[in-house]
């Protein structure tokens, strides 16, 4: 969401970001220098004074589109309809889960962003035409030309060992047990590896503990505030969700030329084709474990990855993703909010 305000200011459109004061959001756009406002809370979806705000920031700033971001978002920007908002609402879905509620999701918005063609069918599956959805997919910064890879003895790695990166919420749907089982069964088999994994999330002791007791040859860091060098000290990628609207920090990956193991699900597919990773189905840690030897026993197949993958990354530029938002954008305030009979 940062990206797509700085990018859509650059271009000399006028933003103003509404999120609530102590999101992260708030902090990095302020940074920026653009105008950012809201509540200091919105604690549900249902939520008068919120919807009432965004109600005076849209009618204060004139906007003439109003792009909401997440569910929560969605449910405000609704609202605010019903006290009186005018201009057209534009919802970005990012996840593949089949959305439910027909007052929410099958009238009053205009049009549909989806993240990756695996999100579109989902909502095609509640009921909302493709023709009110645009694939817009996200997008990631390009490494900066002088990034350099973190120094791997710090990482624990001992000589000749691999380094398996995971850069992942700790959160149930983002398989991170796989991937803990999938290093104790390479460790098993004999193969000299260590997966770190980057990231916080509420099952990061659980985690750990299920580590700890395989002796699997792990090590969590936390949340990287910056996570290329990381990428860049790595040999390969995994990444082995049950679910994923499409995956920005394989987009990071693919950029730094780093192959990449994971799972087929969501928009994964669309990004990660045969000549820069494999993919498995979810939750088979053999497979996983199969794939990542694939790779490992075979260094000039990184190498063509690594010389493929940026390729692939330059097709989620943020260039791209502000064109294709600023389409949509177009189209919406040419339109009229779709709400079929009935609804």
């Amino acid at each position: 969401m940062a990206l797509l305000a700085r990018g859509l200011a650059n271009r000399g459109i006028g933003v103003h970001v509404w999120t609530p004061r102590d999101s992260a959001l708030a902090r990095v756009t302020a940074r920026d220098g653009l105008p950012t406002t809201g509540p200091r809370h919105v604690r549900s979806d249902i939520s008068v004074p919120a919807a009432w705000h965004l109600l005076a920031t849209a009618r204060r700033c004139g906007a003439t589109v109003v792009h909401a971001h997440d569910a929560r978002a969605h449910a405000v920007a609704r609202q605010a309809q019903l006290m009186g908002l005018a201009a057209p609402v534009v919802v970005t879905r990012r996840v593949t889960r089949v959305p439910l509620g027909r007052w929410k999701y099958r009238s009053g918005v205009t049009r549909y962003i989806a993240i990756s063609a695996a999100v579109r069918r989902a909502l095609e599956a509640a009921g909302i035409p493709g023709t009110h959805v645009d694939v817009v997919p996200s997008a990631v910064p390009p490494p900066a030309p002088a990034e350099v890879g973190a120094a791997r003895g710090p990482l624990g790695l001992a000589p000749h060992e691999s380094l398996l990166v995971a850069v992942t919420a700790l959160t149930p749907e983002k398989g991170v047990e796989t991937l803990v089982e999938t290093a104790a069964t390479l460790a098993a088999r004999g193969i000299r590896c260590r997966l770190v994994i980057a990231g916080e999330g509420p099952l990061r002791r659980r985690l750990e503990a299920r580590a700890r007791a395989l002796r699997a040859p792990v090590r969590f860091i936390g949340q990287a505030a910056d996570p290329g060098p990381l990428l860049r000290a790595a040999d390969l990628m995994v990444h082995a969700p049950w679910t994923e609207g499409l995956g920005t920090a394989v987009l990071d990956a693919l950029a730094r030329g780093l192959p990449i193991v994971a799972t087929w699900v969501g928009g994964i597919p669309e990004m990660v084709t045969a000549g820069v990773g494999s993919l498995v189905p979810p939750g088979n840690v053999e497979a996983l474990a199969d794939a990542v030897v694939g790779w490992l026993d075979r260094p000039e197949r990184i190498e063509a990855a690594r010389r493929a993958g940026p390729r692939i990354a330059a097709r989620f530029s943020i260039g791209r993703m502000v064109e294709g938002t600023l389409k949509t954008y177009a189209t919406a305030v040419a339109a009229t909010a779709y709400a079929p009979e009935g609804s």
